[in-house]
């Protein structure tokens, strides 16, 4: 079973192998790296906004930012290894995160509708 959890400091090389898989596919088209490649995960690990997907063997397979706004969480980016892209793990992620409570480092995700 799949499970979401907060990123700690030693998950960084490890979100940061799975970002730069992720997006180094749009370099040459844009030109440059995109945004996401070039954040500070360290930084954002020790915010305590970067959240991994770890598989059953405990494999990290997504990762996902959430910046906390005054109103809402703002989805900044999520990333799926390569290898288990077209698996419903980003939509996984992103399912309604909802703080239980503020510092607990832990999430609810129910699901949600989307409209197209």
């Amino acid at each position: 079973m799949a499970v979401i959890r907060r990123a700690k400091p030693e998950d960084r090389a490890a979100v940061e192998a799975i970002v730069r898989e992720a997006y180094s596919i749009y370099v040459e088209r844009i030109g440059k790296p995109p945004g996401p490649m070039l954040d500070d995960y360290a930084r954002l690990i020790a915010d305590g906004v970067v959240s991994v997907l770890e598989d059953a063997d405990a494999a990290i397979a997504a990762i996902i930012v959430l910046l906390a706004k005054p109103d809402h969480l703002l989805l900044d980016n999520i990333a799926v290894r390569p290898d288990r892209q077209g698996q419903g793990l980003g939509r996984s992620s992103s399912r309604s995160p909802k703080p239980k409570r503020a510092g607990s480092g832990s999430w609810n995700c129910g699901s949600t509708r989307t409209r197209r």
